[in-house]
Formats: C-alpha cells, sequence, structure tokens
C-alpha cells in the first residue's frame, strides 16, 4: 500500500495551535499586570470641602470615580494618592516607585505635582486635583499598553510580509520537488532501495520540503518576542 503522511500535517497543527496558544496566554498575562496596576489608585479620597481647613472646613471621604477637576482633597501619611494634582499646603516626600521604578522618595513643596497611586510617607498634603480616575498618569500607560497590543509592531509587520511571501516560495519548491523525483526518482534511486512507486517517493520528499521550510517558526516566535 501507498506510505501515509499523517505526521507532517498533525505536526504542523499541533505547532501553529501551540504558538496561538502561548500568544493568547502572553496576551492575557500582560492584561492581568495592567489590571494590577489600575487597583494601584485607592477606592476612597479625602474631599476637602472649604479651601482652609484651620478655618472650620470639613474633610468628607467620597469615591475616587466622584472627583473633578479643582477639587482640593487632604492625602495623609501613609496614603496613596488618588489622582494627578497639585500640591497646594503641605509638605511630604512622595515614593514614586510604582510609576517611575525611582527608588529614592521625592520631596514635595507647594506647586509641584504629584501623580496618583503615588505614595505619601511623611507628610500632610492638600492636593488639587487636576486629572482624575483614568485620566491619570496610571491610566494613560494601562491605555498604552493596550493600544500597544491591539497594533502590530513594525518588526511583526515585516515578519508576516516575509513570512508570507516566503509560503509562496515553499510551495513552489516542494512542487518543484514533487515533478522532479516523479520524473527522475526510478532513475536516480533504484526501486528496490524506497520499494514503492516514483509518485510515492516524490510525495514524501515534497511533503519532506514543506514541512521543513515552512515559516511558522518566524510567524509565531516574532508576535511573542514583541509581548
Amino acid at each position: 500500500g501507498w506510505k501515509t503522511f499523517f505526521e507532517e500535517p498533525i505536526m504542523l497543527i499541533a505547532v501553529v495551535l501551540l504558538g496561538r496558544n502561548l500568544e493568547q496566554w502572553a496576551k492575557l498575562k500582560s492584561a492581568s499586570d495592567m489590571t494590577g496596576l489600575l487597583s494601584i489608585l485607592p477606592s476612597k479620597a479625602r474631599l476637602l470641602v472649604s479651601s482652609d481647613i484651620e478655618d472650620g472646613g470639613s474633610v468628607v471621604e467620597v469615591s475616587c470615580n466622584d472627583l473633578s477637576v479643582g477639587d482640593r482633597i487632604i492625602v495623609l501619611p501613609g496614603d496613596r494618592i488618588p489622582a494627578d494634582g497639585i500640591v497646594r499646603a503641605g509638605r511630604s516626600t512622595v515614593d514614586e516607585s510604582s510609576l517611575t521604578g525611582e527608588p529614592l522618595p521625592i520631596t514635595k513643596l507647594p506647586g509641584a505635582e504629584v501623580s496618583g497611586g503615588s505614595i505619601n510617607l511623611n507628610g500632610t498634603l492638600t492636593v488639587e486635583v487636576r486629572r482624575p480616575g483614568g485620566e491619570t498618569v496610571m491610566g494613560d500607560i494601562i491605555r498604552m499598553v493596550d493600544d500597544a497590543q491591539g497594533k502590530e509592531a513594525p518588526v511583526q509587520r515585516l515578519a508576516d510580509k516575509v513570512a508570507g511571501n516566503f509560503t509562496y516560495g515553499v510551495m513552489a519548491l516542494s512542487a518543484a520537488t514533487f515533478m522532479f523525483w516523479n520524473l527522475f526518482g526510478a532513475q536516480i534511486i533504484p526501486p528496490t532501495i524506497y520499494q514503492g512507486s516514483s509518485v510515492s517517493l516524490a510525495l514524501q520528499l515534497s511533503c519532506t520540503v514543506l514541512v521543513i521550510a515552512c515559516p511558522c517558526a518566524l510567524g509565531l516566535a516574532t508576535p511573542i518576542a514583541v509581548l
């Protein structure tokens, strides 16, 4: 009977599916990490009702989603700053390592900018909100990562283009291999060696060329490396 060639297509399908699963896993892990960054922002903020808390003003706890531009909030030592803003009163040092990677605390005086998600360390600050909620620097980082995941990197587009053109060349080479060995295989290799017809030998060799020269690695490795 004719030799079967089930191993080659099964291997190709398995490699492609494995690569796609790895790519999706990398995207999901990256999205999960970004969600973790968003959870750094506190859910509550201390809203200063009057302009001067020392003159009888009061502080009420509100949701960070209810903050508006121009609101003034009180940030106590140890609190995470709930929104981007400008220090209007107080002096403190702020840990911004979650945003910038800078390990040393930064001194904040009136007029200095602070970012949501950073930690107020040792002083009470009165901050005027400039960018609340999803408009913070943290929100911008998450949006940029999401946009980067949705778009193909230039190197990925180049790899896809090369792989697409390379595929036609591989198919043509495989067809040429089949034609050559079908016509001249019996003359080059005696039938007693491969124990079959020239068509069987040509089909086996053409499938071998197709499997070995398949640009699967180029098409799958590039997006995973980008992620």
